[in-house]
C-alpha cells in the first residue's frame, strides 16, 4: 500500500492532486491515513479543492456492485491515463472532464 501511495507522489511531481480510494467496507481509514503520513515527507497532502489531476485507487473485491457503481462515477469524472497495479492494489492517473 505504501509503494503506491508513492508512486501517486512520485507521479504528482508537486503537482496538487486529488485521490478518491475504493476499498471493501467502503471507508478507506488506512489510506486516508497513509496520505497524511507520507505527506510529512513530500511536504503537501491531497488537495480539498478540485483538481484536474486524480488519482483512483481500489482494492479489487470480486466486482461488487458498490465497486461498478463506484468505478463507474470515476469513469464519468476522468479520463484514464495511466494504471498501475500494486499487490491487488489498482492505482489509476486520471485526468478529470
Amino acid at each position: 500500500q505504501l509503494a503506491a501511495i508513492d508512486w501517486v507522489y512520485k507521479d504528482a511531481d508537486g503537482r496538487a492532486f486529488n485521490v478518491d480510494v475504493y476499498v471493501p467496507p467502503i471507508i478507506p481509514y488506512a489510506y486516508d491515513y497513509l496520505f497524511k503520513w507520507q505527506a510529512l515527507a513530500y511536504g503537501y497532502e491531497p488537495s480539498g479543492d478540485r483538481e484536474d489531476l486524480l488519482y483512483t485507487l481500489y482494492e479489487k473485491d470480486g466486482g461488487s456492485k458498490f465497486f461498478r457503481e463506484w468505478i463507474s462515477r470515476q469513469e464519468g469524472i476522468g479520463k484514464l491515463e495511466e494504471e498501475t497495479v500494486f499487490r491487488g492494489l489498482v492505482v489509476q492517473r486520471r485526468n478529470r472532464i
